[in-house]
């Protein structure tokens, strides 16, 4: 499981390859199922990259030396519990705070996560716990995903606004309680001038060529940024 297989959201899972144990077998970090790990190096860190080992079918795993894992050494403790805990603002503020190395390359010390206290309710309440975390965080991924869509269906109803503007929609139950307005000569004039317009514009309007209304056109080989918006 490479660095990049290590999920940042609680519920994320780990993606992984297949090899042989005996390729993986030294000069790697192993884990098993059931262990919670995370990263220890520089921005992966700060980015709150850990995970619970739960899905490996063969029980054992492989990966980055840049992971710290922890193993419960008693059944008292729940997994996620400990992911939990490593995915506090807390301890990553505080890890950050006490990382050691150079520029690039710093990491959380060993001595750091051995030194840290961890709230440990009885078995039973954590599993409550972890069933929470579940369930509220299960909405939070939803409710990120529904957020992140919100540009597209802005830009969307942003266009949809002016499109209505410039075809008559967007005041048309204005034009229903206004008086009728204009003469026939004036009517058979318009008609005219909107033999070559789409239909469905509104009859009280007229079309005009934009030279009669402007009297500059400015053409930009690359248009601001504010114009594309």
């Amino acid at each position: 499981m490479p660095m990049s297989g290590v999920p940042t959201e609680f519920l994320g899972k780990p993606g992984y390859e297949i090899r042989k144990w005996h390729e993986v077998k030294t000069g790697y970090t192993q884990f098993k199922v059931g262990d919670a790990l995370f990263a220890k190096i520089t921005p992966c860190f700060e980015n709150g990259k850990a995970c619970v080992i739960d899905q490996f079918s063969t029980c054992w795993g492989a990966g980055s030396t840049e992971y710290f894992v922890l193993r419960p050494i008693m059944l008292g403790v729940h997994p996620k519990i400990l992911l939990a805990l490593v995915k506090t603002r807390d301890f990553l503020i505080d890890g950050a705070t006490n990382m050691t190395g150079s520029v690039g390359h710093k990491r959380v010390p060993k001595e750091f996560v051995e030194n840290h206290l961890l709230p440990l309710p009885p078995i039973a309440e954590q599993h409550q716990i972890a069933a929470k975390l579940d369930e509220l965080l299960a909405q939070v991924d939803s409710i990120k995903t529904r957020l992140d869509a919100i540009p597209k269906i802005l830009k969307r109803f942003r266009q949809s606004v002016l499109a209505a503007a410039v075809s008559g929609k967007l005041t048309e139950d204005w034009r229903l309680n206004q008086p009728q307005q204009g003469n026939t000569s004036e009517k058979n004039e318009r008609a005219i001038q909107r033999t070559d317009i789409i239909n469905g514009l509104p009859e009280s309007w007229s079309c005009q060529p934009l030279s009669s209304v402007s009297n500059r056109l400015l053409i930009l080989s690359s248009p601001p940024a504010a114009l594309i918006r």
